[in-house]
């Protein structure tokens, strides 16, 4: 019993830890199996297909488990009921030669592909630009920052500062190469203060 309580508290932390590390966009469900039925038995993030703790998974993921080689094909592409693109992975947790369960990871990649897709619109429409810039998006949305708080970064104070990290993350500024450097001088925080305020934004669900 020690044992399947340890792993039980292993996948737990497992879970919680991959979503700490990607963020709000990552889902990890633990399935177990419950006699006939496949049972979720933790969730983080649940929020991203809907799901709790306790629910029982569709007929259509096991008709996938059969279908599928998760060993060798353990990554596929998925959309949920409202449209959105996600990113999945299923790996069996196994006992000897038994399938006991399984872990999956959903990330949700539905505002990379707009990103994506915006950049790409941009890059091919010659009405706009021959290339893009990526350095005058960030300087673009760090003006915008600036003007939406009303405020000179130095006048700025820790919440007008949350405020800027907070309209910047939903521009998905982030996901542009060392732009956290460009954010720290820009509102001068340090990396440590900026982690912090992404870590609470990115939390909230």
């Amino acid at each position: 019993m020690e044992n399947a309580i340890d792993a039980e508290i292993f996948l737990q932390n497992l879970a919680a830890n991959i979503c700490k590390q990607f963020g709000r966009n990552c889902e990890v469900a633990i399935h177990e199996f419950q006699d006939d039925a496949l049972v979720i038995k933790h969730i983080e993030n649940g929020y991203i297909t809907g799901r709790h703790a306790g629910d029982i998974s569709t007929n259509a993921f096991l008709d996938e488990f059969i279908e599928k080689d998760f060993i060798q094909n353990p990554i596929y592409h998925m959309k949920t009921k409202d449209g959105r693109d996600i990113l999945a992975s299923t790996t069996p947790i196994k006992t000897g030669e038994e399938t006991t369960g399984f872990v999956c990871i959903n990330y949700d990649v539905t505002e990379l592909n707009g990103v994506v897709r915006a950049l790409d619109w941009t890059q091919d429409n010659k009405r706009v630009t021959d290339a893009v810039d990526v350095n005058e998006i960030l300087e673009y949305h760090l003006a915008a920052c600036e003007k939406l708080i009303g405020k000179k970064p130095d006048d700025m104070d820790k919440a007008d500062k949350f405020r800027a990290v907070e309209y910047l993350e939903s521009k998905h500024v982030f996901l542009i190469t060392k732009s956290s450097i460009k954010v720290c001088e820009f509102l001068n925080l340090t990396k440590y203060a900026l982690y912090a305020f992404l870590d609470e934004i990115r939390n909230r669900g």
